[in-house]
């Protein structure tokens, strides 16, 4: 194994880069109603041909993301083609929310359509949609296979998207000018960003009657209540602001508590379709877990929706007084067992309704937020996956064993890092877990979750059509 700066493939643009990013890597969404293209394109723009693996204990996610470089700028491409199936002219409810939670976290929007079909009524419905945000959007008319077609269209202005890219994925048309256009609306969105609220918002979502309006009142009750907002009587999502020990808090809620008698299916809808969008806004997501009842596909599917949103997450554990004498080390170690999408997520054992042990949810809150942004030396990064690859290499495939070039972190919020390898399919799905396992041990961010990425040491690019562009692609792994 070899990960010196010396090494072949070594990137030193790669490390120029990275020393000056401070933010996550800008996130570009690809939305369109169903069978207009949104995965060819995805797998065009990314050069890959299939999409990318679910994590372990998870189902195969509705998004996959895939890293790019375009000269200085990274970007990561995620095709939500899962949220936007279905059949009809209407989107369905859960999808709606999905929809609006892809919104939320993009900071550029790629709208599909397809100019050979022509605009459509559920076009005109997901453009609504994307009307009433400011985020920048790119509409981008598939299926231009010749110039001839480019003239339809035009009719895509009634959506209000403003400039129009005709693009064919088939016959390679206009590649070029949509990723510079890419680039241009990333820079503008990163310039034009505003600075973020002096509030830390944390989301707390778990199922109906787990105490979230019990923990959610309790925290008020520790902090300066002047900001207390209480929710409408309707029961509609609402923010909760307080301030506590010089730091201001703003809680994000989605509802009021449902009813014991409510009816099952509408329980766990309101509790996984109305989270998602919730998650994505916030900064520390709280999830309630009921300490009396056991973990359901319900705690299931919120991990998981949790884990792909890359968000800091704390397990708060209600009830235990109810629970005693029994073992929270035991506890913590079983519910690690049940929701493995997140088993670096620290836990917190309360009584809400007694207000015993819910400051700690403050303070772990803020702790997240700091791991979150933490930035590692290069070369200590370098010198831990060189120890971890010494101490357990990759398992040997045709007398080849897979090689780690360097390691380099890009972004923080979520700290993201890329290996530069001789192969990235030298390295199982185990392999990614074991490095995961070990950033988290011995890198300052133990409790939030890691992106990691693989690339093919870098090899000459031929000469293309597309010379400005100089594009390194990257193959996402497992969700942390």
């Amino acid at each position: 194994m070899c990960l010196s700066m010396a090494a072949v493939g070594f990137d030193s643009s790669l490390l120029k880069i990275a020393g000056g990013r401070t933010l996550s890597v800008p996130q570009i969404v690809i939305l369109g109603r169903p069978n207009v293209g949104k995965t060819s394109l995805f797998n065009w723009l990314t050069k890959r041909r299939n999409g990318v693996a679910a994590a372990p204990g998870t189902e195969q996610p509705e998004s996959v993301s895939v890293m790019v470089q375009v000269n200085d700028q990274f970007l990561e491409i995620t095709d939500a083609d899962g949220i936007c199936a279905g059949k009809g002219t209407a989107i369905s409810p859960e999808n709606s929310h999905r929809i609006d939670a892809a919104i939320e976290r993009a900071d550029v929007i790629l709208f599909v359509v397809d100019a050979q079909a022509g605009l459509t009524p559920r076009d005109h419905q997901l453009g609504r949609r994307l009307r009433y945000t400011k985020k920048p959007i790119i509409c981008v008319a598939n299926k231009c296979d010749e110039p001839q077609i480019d003239a339809r269209a035009t009719q895509f202005q009634k959506l209000g998207r403003g400039r129009i890219v005709c693009v064919s994925t088939t016959q390679n048309r206009n590649r070029a000018e949509l990723m510079r256009l890419l680039v241009q609306r990333t820079i503008a969105s990163e310039t034009n960003h505003q600075p973020p609220p002096a509030s830390l918002k944390l989301s707390i979502v778990g199922r109906p009657n787990a105490g979230r309006r019990t923990l959610i009142d309790a925290l008020c009750r520790l902090g300066d209540t002047s900001d207390h907002v209480q929710p409408g009587p309707n029961g509609d999502a609402v923010d909760v602001q307080f301030t506590f020990d010089g730091v201001t808090f703003r809680i994000l809620d989605s509802s009021r508590e449902q009813a014991a008698d409510a009816n099952p299916q509408e329980v766990e809808f309101c509790s996984l379709a109305r989270c998602e969008r919730q998650v994505a806004r916030a900064d520390v997501v709280v999830m309630m877990i009921d300490a009396t009842q056991g973990i359901s596909n319900i705690e299931k599917q919120l991990a998981s929706s949790i884990a792909v949103q890359y968000k800091p997450c704390m397990f708060v554990i209600n009830k235990w007084d109810r629970m005693l004498p029994n073992s929270s080390f035991k506890y913590a170690g079983a519910l690690a067992d049940q929701l493995p999408v997140m088993p670096f997520a620290p836990n917190v054992f309360t009584a809400a309704s007694e207000g015993k042990n819910v400051k700690p949810v403050l303070i772990v809150a803020q702790q997240l937020v700091h791991q979150f942004a933490q930035r590692v030396p290069h070369a200590k990064l370098n010198r831990i996956i060189q120890q971890a690859v010494a101490a357990n290499p990759p398992a040997r495939i045709n007398d080849q064993t897979g090689q780690i070039f360097q390691a380099v972190q890009i972004a923080t919020c979520p700290p993201t890092i890329v290996l530069e390898c001789n192969a990235p399919e030298f390295f199982d799905t185990d392999y990614h877990g074991y490095l995961l396992a070990t950033m988290h041990t011995q890198l300052p961010f133990p409790e939030v979750p890691v992106k990691l990425y693989l690339r093919q040491q870098k090899v000459p690019i031929p000469p293309a059509s597309e010379p400005e562009l100089s594009e390194a692609n990257y193959g996402a792994i497992a969700l942390s």
